[in-house]
């Protein structure tokens, strides 16, 4: 049975009603939903609606009543309203997969897969270094808008990015082939062995000679991407670096040269953390932009948000300047105050004590590293980050056995010395 005329005219409005409406509601959603393709039915409404026009311009001056003129004014509504369609739906094929999917599989998964997919719009956002907020006059479905003020220069070749990551694996294997030769030999004060006369020191990350390259690396890490991106796997550098130098101390003959080693390598470590946040909180800002904004089409970077864009954004806990970074430059800057005017014992337990709680703070950033990288999905992130966890806690035990083994000692010298005094 047909529907009467009037039905059929409402029919139209009612779902142009309900598209805004669904519209209006996924706004407040945190992932940019693609706009649904109308139905074909609207697409024939198009087709009549230019036929007829064909047919009034031929037509010539016929006297059409308001009646007329008004389903005129009408259908010339619907037809602009079909058009602004087709161009959303063009809009919405043109979306990346990424985004399409997003609702589906996670936005954080999609962020992560976009960042080394190649796309200009999604690297520009994730290597942003200075965002904007601009004045808007739609409070409700976009009361902040953000666009990103700074160019990106582009990346390194692909050379760098594997000259960076045979130099990280070096800094792996030799940080814990000395892990595996101090747990062997069961003391930590005996004197440091080299390979080859070459002291250990110049063989470590934490040591005179790698420490540079480790700043130059992670200082120039906003522009390599391939094989061994900073912004991804820095803070596994990082906590290679900070490990080296908590578990291996510089060695030096005369006082004066120890306290030039122990500080530069205090402000090695301070000033690789800056670097390390250099490189990783604008990308933490991307994932955060991605993930929970909406591109208002205003310029490529364009973003609508409902809620203001935090710097390294709040799905991310990590920092490279934190309070790991603190706790690993006190403990050292006790070493050397120690070295300098003696180990008495309360400076020797203010010492261990710092110590320790450097140690606890670095492996809770690794912990907490191979959680975020295993909830994004990198398969060689979490093998890395594994790795550097594994050797963290392998220091710990060497350093929790040589403990326990000072404590039996100290008990057994105790015991013999109140013998001793009894007899």
């Amino acid at each position: 049975m047909p529907l009467p005329s009037v039905i059929r005219d409402i029919l139209p409005r009612l779902k142009g009603m309900l598209v805004k409406l669904l519209q209006s509601c996924q706004l407040n959603l945190p992932y940019p939903v693609p706009n649904f393709p109308p139905h074909p039915s609207t697409y024939k409404q198009q087709q009549q609606h230019t036929s007829l026009q064909e047919e009034e311009r031929e037509g010539g001056g016929h006297a059409y009543s308001e009646q007329d003129k008004k389903k005129r004014r009408k259908k010339n509504k619907e037809e602009q309203s079909c058009r602004g369609a087709e161009k959303r739906l063009v809009a919405a094929t043109t979306m990346s997969y990424d985004q399409m999917l997003s609702p589906l599989f996670g936005a954080g998964r999609s962020a992560w897969r976009a960042a080394g997919g190649g796309d200009a719009v999604t690297r520009q956002i994730l290597k942003c270094t200075r965002w904007q907020l601009e004045e808007t006059t739609d409070f409700v479905t976009c009361p902040y808008h953000y666009y990103c003020d700074s160019s990106y220069p582009g990346d390194y070749s692909a050379a760098v990015g594997f000259l960076v990551a045979a130099f990280a694996a070096y800094c792996f294997l030799s940080t814990l082939a000395f892990t595996v030769l101090d747990l062997v030999r069961g003391n930590g004060s005996a004197p440091a062995a080299g390979v080859r006369g070459i002291k250990r020191k110049y063989l470590l990350p934490s040591g005179p000679f790698l420490l540079p390259l480790v700043l130059l690396a992670l200082a120039k890490g906003q522009r390599i991407n391939a094989v061994f991106p900073p912004a991804q796997l820095g803070p596994a550098l990082l906590l290679l670096l900070q490990a080296s130098a908590l578990a291996f101390r510089n060695e030096a003959d005369g006082d004066v040269r120890y306290a030039v080693l122990e500080a530069s390598t205090v402000s090695g470590v301070l000033h690789a953390s800056l670097y390390l946040d250099a490189v990783v909180l604008p990308y933490y800002t991307g994932l955060e932009a991605l993930r929970w904004s909406r591109f208002s089409g205003e310029c490529a970077s364009c973003l609508c948000r409902m809620e203001p864009l935090v710097v390294g954004g709040t799905a991310v806990q990590y920092r490279g300047l934190s309070k790991t970074a603190l706790a690993i430059i006190f403990a050292l800057c006790s070493r050397m105050v120690c070295r300098i005017y003696g180990e008495e014992r309360l400076s020797a337990w203010t010492r261990s004590a710092l110590e320790a709680v450097g140690w606890v703070f670095v492996a809770a950033d690794a912990v907490y590293l191979v959680g975020w990288v295993a909830a994004e999905g990198g398969g060689v992130g979490v093998a890395a980050y594994s790795l550097v966890a594994g050797l963290v806690f392998l220091s710990v035990f060497g350093k929790v056995y040589r403990f326990l083994a000072w404590v039996e000692t100290r008990q057994s010298q105790w015991k013999s010395s109140l013998c001793h005094s009894v007899v």
